[in-house]
């Protein structure tokens, strides 16, 4: 099954500082990056841009200063690592999860975009979700499939991106994407959804591009 699985089961348990929490987060993400992809009836979905959420209960309260980022987790409950774990922002890969009565440890990794059969680039969370649910054509649900060739792809760290919670693009750099991508995103035809985001910022509305463009232009 490889080795991101033991990857999923408490993650970040021992970390007692920032750095340490996201070197885990890049290890992870170049094991996906590298040796995993997502299969739905004929389809498969290579990973071109994740992003952390976790919660755990008792590391949160002892440092909630370090652990701030943990604030923002959809709850779970009895979910083995590397389920898939579906909700209002998108699709998550689950790391071990167990939550009941206000304690235990959840969390799992958002899928930002993903590169299908034919090297297009799906960009953004629901996007991807609509993506993957629509290939499975009412079959079997998406699955995380090991498959390796040997290929080591390198993780490129940006912030998180949190909407109305707020973004720290210095500090919250647990999101990453394909650093062999850049490459594609020079010809605009591979590019099959752009889409925006909106937001606020002291009263006025403004508008970004995002996707792999908002990485590049911003970071």
């Amino acid at each position: 099954m490889g080795k991101v699985f033991e990857l999923f089961k408490n993650p970040f348990e021992g970390l007692s500082n920032y750095e340490s929490i996201q070197d885990k987060c890049a290890e992870i993400a170049r094991e996906l990056f590298s040796n995993y992809h997502l299969a739905c009836g004929n389809e498969t979905f290579r990973f071109t841009e994740i992003e952390f959420y976790y919660y755990d209960k008792a590391m949160y309260l002892k440092n909630k200063n370090l652990n701030k980022w943990q604030e923002v987790t959809y709850p779970r409950d009895n979910y083995q690592g590397g389920q898939l774990f579906y909700h209002l922002s998108g699709i998550d890969i689950c790391f071990d999860s167990h939550y009941k009565n206000n304690e235990g440890k959840f969390g799992g990794i958002l899928i930002r975009a993903i590169k299908d059969n034919n090297g297009f680039i799906i960009a953004g969370p629901l996007n991807c979700k609509d993506e993957i649910l629509n290939a499975c054509k009412n079959e079997s649900m998406p699955k995380l499939i090991y498959e390796s060739d040997g290929q080591v792809i390198e993780p490129v760290p940006t912030y998180r991106s949190l909407g109305k919670t707020g973004t720290d693009k210095i500090h919250d750099r647990l999101c990453f994407f394909d650093g062999s991508i850049e490459l594609i995103l020079r010809h605009s035809q591979h590019i099959r959804f752009i889409y925006i985001r909106q937001y606020f910022i002291c009263g006025t509305r403004k508008q970004e591009h995002i996707s792999f463009f908002f990485i590049f232009e911003f970071i």
